[in-house]
């Protein structure tokens, strides 16, 4: 199974639908507040999901830092997951690396399930702490 199918398996059976986009990352909106993409990585039979988490605004980058590598320690707080910073976009990004070798609709459900749980916890946590901004991620 490629990756591509592997996305087209979920959308299947949640009635999500891809984005249109000549980018080679796979982008599925999930609800009006997130986009969730797939990226083969460079190893083989690898692949990343991630989405952003929301975008930083100016001050406060020092508590929001701290508080990401607080919730990254030994997946604490983010699962199998990592937060890391696209300085780009002055974006908090949560990722996760899979395989994709052993990966079926089930499988590929369950991994995009628990990514949504961890997005939303950590999108909530981020908005609470009143560093984040109001955009949607």
């Amino acid at each position: 199974m490629d990756l591509k199918e592997a996305v087209n398996g979920f959308l299947r059976s949640t009635g999500g639908y891809p984005i249109q986009s000549d980018d080679p990352i796979i982008k599925v909106q999930i609800n009006n507040e997130t986009v969730l993409a797939f990226e083969e990585s460079l190893e083989p039979d690898k692949f990343y999901l991630f989405a952003v988490l929301d975008s930083l605004p100016h001050g406060g980058e020092l508590e929001v830092a701290l508080e990401a590598l607080s919730s990254n320690l030994f997946g604490q707080e983010t699962g199998s997951a990592t937060i890391g910073y696209d300085k780009d976009t002055r974006s908090l990004v949560l990722f996760q690396r899979a395989e994709l070798t052993s990966m079926d609709d089930r499988k590929m459900k369950e991994l995009i399930t628990s990514f949504l749980a961890e997005l939303s916890y950590l999108k909530t946590k981020f908005q609470e702490l009143g560093t984040l901004t109001d955009l949607p991620g």
